[in-house]
């Protein structure tokens, strides 16, 4: 995982007997200093669209796709410089700067926009375009920015909001009733 780091050997031997039938085996871990990144797209990117984190020495990571925010992909990273890295179909682009460079517990969102273009063989600009029948690759960029908490907050769903009155003055209903059944029982007794 990203959160610690095994210093110790991968594999310790030892040996079970009648005698002594008990050993004990210790694994010597460190927890890692990590960041998190965060892509923002303004659209839903196109089925079969690809987001990843490219290391300092070339390695993809996968960015997960957000339960709540699907136009998010995210994903905690050690300390490091990254780039994000977008596999598209033919016909799309995305625009931004995608360079950022993390230091531990620190929270990074890009915001990148998603642009259709009628051919995807347009390489102006700074992008990264990768298509299933063009193996041309151009680099993207995002723009690393900080959000307020009530922007945040505001993204989020209010489903619960709008029924919570209805659903509490039922609640209310439901409560008084049971009081007086329970009353009419009690005095039948």
């Amino acid at each position: 995982t990203n959160a610690a780091k095994l210093e110790s050997d991968k594999i310790v031997s030892f040996t079970l007997s009648a005698d002594n039938n008990f050993q004990q085996v210790t694994f010597k871990m460190t927890m890692l200093a990590t960041s998190q990144i965060t892509a923002h797209f303004d659209h839903l990117l196109p089925e079969g669209s690809r987001v990843s984190l490219k290391t300092a020495q070339g390695q993809l990571i996968p960015l997960e796709q957000s339960l709540y925010v699907p136009k998010a992909y995210g994903k905690t990273v050690q300390e490091g410089t990254y780039e994000v890295v977008v596999s598209l179909p033919k016909g799309y682009r995305i625009e931004g700067n995608t360079k950022v460079n993390t230091l531990p517990n620190e929270v990074h969102e890009l915001s990148l926009r998603l642009v259709k273009v009628g051919d995807a063989s347009d390489s102006t600009g700074d992008h990264k375009v990768m298509s299933k029948n063009n193996s041309q690759a151009l680099t993207a960029s995002a723009t690393p920015t900080k959000t307020t908490t009530s922007a945040t907050a505001k993204a989020l769903p209010s489903a619960g909001e709008k029924m919570g009155l209805k659903l509490r003055i039922v609640g209310l209903v439901l409560l008084g009733l049971t009081c007086v059944f329970s009353r009419k029982k009690s005095t039948k007794d």
